[in-house]
């Protein structure tokens, strides 16, 4: 069959999350997952969505949510928050819809006091590393110490990691349009949550 050359437009938007993204996402972000399993992760967001601890931007492509990203920090009060779950359909992926969603987050971030986002990777997610240093992410050395606590009770396990790493926008500053923000960090570590695992669809 000879080639064919298609064109494709969109109106690209970057809005809060609504009840009804619920099939989109699970169609273009998580068809790992059931929506019943989509719709029960966003209700235990919900309350914290209205107090201001969590806030999910939707990537909109002509009405429908090909991607997302997720912000979270532990009170209203708090100037620090985590990045994640960030998403995004494959087939856009070379729009560049990853980095608008990180800049949406940022500005986000910016207009409700926070001040500093950190993301979690594994250490040898180096793709990933890197795309966050593109988006203004800078590196910080820190050490995690970590406790096991088992079901036979006493035994203790030390997990000292010596080159885990922090990326930190210190001064402020960011090609991402963050109007002040004081800094962006990430933490590499060797162990993190299993969901942390699977977060990024990135470019």
């Amino acid at each position: 069959m000879a080639d064919q050359a298609f064109e494709f437009s969109a109106k690209l938007e970057f809005r809060p999350m609504k009840d009804d993204d619920v099939q989109d996402l699970q169609t273009y972000c998580f068809s790992n997952k059931t929506i019943d399993e989509i719709k029960e992760e966003i209700n235990q967001d919900l309350d914290r969505i209205e107090k201001g601890e969590v806030f999910r931007i939707i990537a909109d492509a002509g009405g429908h949510a090909i991607g997302q990203v997720r912000i979270e920090r532990a009170t209203v009060q708090s100037t620090v928050a985590n990045v994640g779950d960030l998403y995004v359909s494959g087939p856009f992926r070379a729009f560049g819809v990853s980095a608008k969603l990180i800049e949406s987050a940022v500005e986000m971030a910016n207009e409700n006091g926070i001040e500093t986002l950190e993301i979690e990777v594994m250490k040898s997610d180096t793709a990933i590393i890197e795309a966050y240093r593109n988006w203004g992410f800078e590196e910080r050395p820190t050490i995690t110490l970590q406790k096991k606590i088992t079901a036979e009770g006493s035994k203790k396990v030390f997990d000292v990691s010596e080159d885990q790493v922090v990326i930190d926008e210190g001064d402020g500053e960011s090609n991402l349009g963050n109007n002040g923000l004081e800094g962006i960090n990430a933490t590499e570590t060797e162990t993190i949550p299993e969901d942390l695992n699977a977060q990024q669809e990135l470019l």
